[in-house]
């Protein structure tokens, strides 16, 4: 890692499809907000009856292209929200269970906002608040 300059903001995302912990740490005092993705709350209800064309004792649908496009776009939303976080801070540590902070990463790849920022990138479990808090203290110092 390059030589931190005084006021060099820090943060650590905990973060996976659903959910997104930013921990911040400064002078001994953690902060921690998460934005929520609306994407994994797409469930489907009970009760609620499929769409589609009944063809013999099966069912016809593209409902399936139409889920993930939706999923899609709301997933957009929420890697925008954190984008729009991350340009708050210098050096912004990422790690999480999922495949979140790859796609995350290649999306950041293509914003000339981030360029001159610092990532780190390592994955992770599911963790305890504790644990996140930890693990963001011990990587960003």
């Amino acid at each position: 890692m390059k030589k931190e300059k005084k006021g060099t903001k820090k943060t650590g995302i905990w973060l996976d499809h659903s959910v997104a912990h930013f921990i911040k740490i400064k002078n001994d005092k953690v902060v921690v907000e998460s934005i929520h993705s609306e994407a994994e709350n797409m469930m489907r209800i009970k009760g609620e009856t499929g769409t589609g064309t009944k063809l013999s004792s099966t069912r016809s649908t593209n409902n399936e292209h139409n889920k993930h496009q939706r999923e899609q776009k709301l997933l957009n939303k929420y890697y925008k929200q954190l984008e729009e976080e991350m340009d708050r801070y210098d050096i912004i540590y990422l790690f999480g269970p999922t495949t979140a902070k790859s796609e995350l990463m290649n999306r950041i790849h293509a914003d000339k906002r981030m360029k001159n920022k610092t990532f780190i990138v390592s994955s992770a479990q599911q963790m305890t608040f504790h644990q996140m808090v930890a693990r963001a203290k011990e990587v960003l110092g």
